[in-house]
């Protein structure tokens, strides 16, 4: 596409072998969070709806994103996200330890 642009940030503590340090802000809202203000903050998109494509375990954050400001998103993709029984993916969104040990973020 004439004019695209893409971004790729990562997911805070991801690929550490000590993962985040505690809880706080680490969850897939708070991650959805993070990213919106990361591209407000450096004007990308020009303010245009964005496509979001989630891989792997950013795939919640992106959902969010788009479930909360839908008016912000002209697409969403998934790539490899996580399949997951619903009482795990609830502790993933939330972020629990207990969680975390099995599988993280």
């Amino acid at each position: 596409m004439h004019g695209s642009r893409s971004s790729s940030p990562t997911c805070a503590a991801t690929g550490t072998p000590t993962g985040p340090r505690g809880t706080a802000g680490y969850n897939a809202r708070a991650l959805a969070a993070e990213f919106r203000d990361l591209v407000r903050t450096i004007g990308f998109g020009g303010g245009r709806p964005l496509v979001l494509v989630g891989h792997d375990m950013g795939a919640p954050p992106a959902l969010l994103w788009a479930a909360d400001h839908p008016d912000e998103v002209a697409g969403l993709v998934y790539v490899e996200e996580p399949v997951m029984l619903p009482d795990v993916l609830s502790g993933v969104l939330a972020y629990t330890s207990e969680t975390m040990k099995e599988g993280s973020m």
